[in-house]
């Protein structure tokens, strides 16, 4: 089964994913990673570009997620969970989950927009932070969202400036085991 962890650029997803991997002891896949290796750019470099173009481009982001559920599905044959993390915005994307033939739980991570604003900015100091996105990248994500398609008994909505984020995702998932 995939655990995605989705939403909007600094809503928390990664930070949650990361921490239910160890905790679960179970395979971790990031976009931003898998994107990167892709196109052959050092995980340490940030490159910013405009919302849809370059490494970001329409075409680059369905690579990325084909290249992230191909991955998960060999995975998943040596292992319960595996963890997908991902913005999944586009409903193109959301629909490449729903025809990719695994089970799945969706967690929709989301946080105040000040709160997001204050991460992000964080993290375009942090070398260790593969992300590139921007304060205006995610203003874009917003502006774009068409919603979700995702079956809402799939749809865990998880406010990841709650104090009880993790303890309700892993809850979630135990229930899963």
């Amino acid at each position: 089964m995939f655990l995605v962890f989705a939403g909007f650029s600094g809503s928390g997803k990664s930070y949650l994913a990361k921490r239910i991997s160890k905790k679960l002891n179970c395979p971790y896949l990031n976009s931003d990673k898998i994107r990167k290796d892709i196109a052959q750019i050092a995980t340490t470099k940030h490159v910013f570009q405009k919302f849809g173009k370059g490494l970001y481009s329409k075409k680059m982001t369905e690579l990325t997620y084909n290249n992230l559920f191909n991955k998960g599905k060999k995975l998943l044959e040596n292992n319960k969970f595996v963890i997908i993390d991902a913005t999944f915005t586009s409903q193109e994307m959301q629909k490449k989950l729903l025809d990719s033939g695994v089970d799945f739980i969706f967690f929709w991570c989301h946080a105040p927009d000040e709160i997001i604003k204050n991460r992000l900015e964080k993290r375009l100091h942090d070398k260790k932070n593969i992300s590139d996105a921007t304060w205006e990248i995610y203003l874009k994500q917003k502006e774009n969202f068409k919603g979700l398609i995702i079956p809402e008994n799939k749809v865990i909505k998880i406010d990841t400036s709650s104090n009880e984020a993790f303890e309700k995702v892993f809850e979630v998932s135990l229930r899963l085991v």
